[in-house]
């Protein structure tokens, strides 16, 4: 039976809690929080954090494939259009946006929910979902990565500049 966006976000975010309680080290953390997704979420082939550096994000903390994209501009492919624009973006079919930044062959959908301060609004970073399966995310996706990304504004080194 499949787990509700509601029910899954409140499972994600106890494993990130509990992490954090247990150890200092935010990046397991988040990892832990990362697998549970994936766990849950088989579409979900890579699935990380970007984190806004400046006019740049920075790869935080990943599961799947290595990429070579560890420092995107703001306003460039996918992830920093994202940012540029204050918005989540989902991508049903990659290969046809001209403005791509191809991390596989593979991939044919991608999901970028920002990571938001609480108070003012400012983008500290985003959640970034890539699937080798076209149009692989829909509303419940974009939800539940929201919750998530309500969280991690919180964690001091999302927060950190």
């Amino acid at each position: 039976m499949a787990v509700s966006a509601d029910s899954l976000a409140e499972q994600v975010i106890g494993e990130l809690e509990s992490v954090l309680e247990a150890q200092a080290d935010w990046q397991k953390a988040v990892l832990a929080a990362l697998r549970a997704l994936r766990e849950a979420r088989r579409a979900y082939h890579w699935i990380g954090l970007y984190l806004v550096r400046g006019e740049e994000l920075h790869l935080g903390p990943y599961l799947g494939a290595s990429t070579v994209h560890e420092k995107i501009p703001v306003g460039r492919g996918v992830c920093g259009t994202a940012v540029a624009e204050g918005q989540n973006i989902n991508v049903p079919d990659v290969t046809a946006l001209d403005n791509y930044l191809a991390c596989s062959p593979k991939v044919r959908s991608e999901l970028v929910v920002l990571i938001r301060d609480a108070l003012d609004g400012r983008i500290l970073g985003e959640i970034d979902v890539d699937s080798h399966k076209p149009a692989a995310f829909g509303a419940d996706d974009e939800r539940l990565l929201g919750r998530l990304a309500e969280r991690l504004a919180r964690v001091p080194e999302v927060r950190a500049e």
